[in-house]
């Protein structure tokens, strides 16, 4: 509840609404595979759709995912960093606008074979090991050539609602983007 009602306010243009037509809705749930191993069987997560962050400032927009991994206790804290990752991501000479001047622009339209959607998607994990979080090129591809695929420009990010993540997750951001 308390992430629904960060959502910052967006206008509805007919640009916005035939992108919107084909993204996904507040509240909708997904599986993903979460790109790390158990064994030799793959780790998927059932994710919720909890805030939709407009296209900004030449940045694509940003769809965040949670885990239903991570608890309804947490959620608070985790509303107050996504708003925090928001900020970074398209304020004007922010990490969106810094990470492609400097490595080039993430891949758009065609794509492998796939179709990538304009917007960036982010799931919220809970912790693993020591990672901030990661990106996983697999992610790039059409399932009919990696059948783990999640089809679309995706980072991942762990959350562990500490005061100190949050100051990290503008450079783990940051360095994933590099990756793509």
């Amino acid at each position: 509840r308390a992430i629904g009602r960060s959502l910052p306010r967006f206008e509805k243009t007919a640009e916005h609404q035939s992108i919107r037509a084909n993204r996904a809705a507040l509240n909708d749930t997904r599986t993903f595979y979460n790109g790390m191993e158990s064994g030799s069987t793959p780790k998927y997560e059932t994710a919720k759709l909890v805030n939709i962050y407009p296209s900004t400032n030449g940045a694509p927009g940003i769809e965040h995912w949670v885990s239903d991994s991570i608890s309804n206790t947490d959620l608070v804290t985790l509303s107050n960093h996504i708003d925090q990752v928001n900020r970074m991501w398209s304020t004007t000479n922010r990490i969106y606008k810094k990470v492609t001047d400097t490595f080039g622009l993430d891949p758009s339209g065609s794509w492998n074979g796939l179709n990538l959607p304009t917007t960036m998607t982010i799931l919220w994990l809970k912790p693993y090991l020591n990672y901030a979080g990661f990106f996983n090129s697999a992610d790039l591809y059409p399932k009919s050539q990696i059948s783990d695929s999640n089809q679309c420009k995706m980072v991942y990010l762990y959350f562990d609602g500490s005061a100190e993540a949050l100051f990290n997750y503008g450079s783990t951001l940051a360095h994933e983007l590099q990756h793509m």
